[in-house]
């Protein structure tokens, strides 16, 4: 009999590293994101950062860092956000009848 967590080797490695580390207790499960989760949180960072909302330069540089991390750990993090604003776009045109609705004021 055969125990234990395998992986097939190509990125599925970073994913077995990571198994390792939570299962031994070295990393927290609950501190962890998936790459859909981080996707989301780059988004609404850089959402942030493109508006016109007032922010500190030092609320602007963790946030700009914040994105900067987020996309050097996600190799598929255009394709993830191009997903989720497609998925909002879908929602919103649900939400308004279809396409060509216009949005009521």
């Amino acid at each position: 009999m055969v125990h234990g967590h395998y992986y097939d080797g190509g990125d599925r490695y970073e994913s077995a590293k990571l198994d390792f580390a939570c299962r031994a207790g070295l990393v927290q499960e609950s501190r962890q994101f998936s790459n859909e989760q981080l996707a989301e949180v780059c988004r609404c960072v850089c959402e942030t950062l493109d508006s016109e909302y007032p922010i500190t330069d030092q609320r602007r540089k963790i946030l700009e860092q914040v994105a900067e991390q987020i996309e050097g750990s996600v190799e598929d993090l255009d394709e993830l956000v191009g997903q989720s604003n497609q998925r909002e776009l879908e929602a919103a045109e649900q939400q308004n009848g279809g396409p060509g609705m216009e949005m009521s004021p």
